[in-house]
């Protein structure tokens, strides 16, 4: 039987729409957690590397660089961990298919950019240039996929 609806006043939730709330609370709050621990990294790079970070040929001081690769590979892969059990399937082939495409990418532009470098025609490759290229790739696919 049909509840009689009353002028101004919403219905309540279903069961899916207070899961789906649920999930994207959680997916925040994962995210929030994520950029909380990974903000004091990207200070102490600020901080402490501020002259020097665009140049390629300095160094870093060891303690930096094994705590910034330590807090980077505990971030990704904690991270990877929490949100895979948030994240559904038509969610997760999406970014599968945004990956492939940046990793096609990838594997076109390195492998061509070190022949030519061993040719002599062009400088070594930019390793974060390719980095930078790989992410703007997968973040322009999964933009393709989620609004096509």
């Amino acid at each position: 039987m049909a509840k009689p609806r009353r002028a101004g006043v919403s219905e309540g939730l279903t069961d899916g729409e207070s899961l789906e709330r649920a999930r994207r609370r959680r997916k925040f709050a994962i995210f929030a957690i994520l950029i909380l621990f990974g903000f004091p990294a990207g200070f102490a790079v600020g901080f402490t590397e501020a002259d020097d970070l665009l140049v390629w040929d300095d160094r870093w001081p060891p303690a930096l660089a094994a705590g910034l690769s330590l807090a980077y590979l505990g971030l990704v892969i904690g991270g990877a961990v929490a949100l895979n059990r948030q994240v559904d399937e038509v969610e997760r082939m999406m970014k599968y298919k945004a990956v492939t495409a940046a990793a096609g990418a990838y594997a076109i532009v390195y492998p061509t950019w070190f022949f030519w470098w061993k040719g002599g025609f062009v400088p070594e490759p930019m390793h974060a240039a390719l980095y930078i290229g790989f992410m703007v790739v997968f973040l322009l696919a999964s933009l393709f996929y989620r609004f096509r």
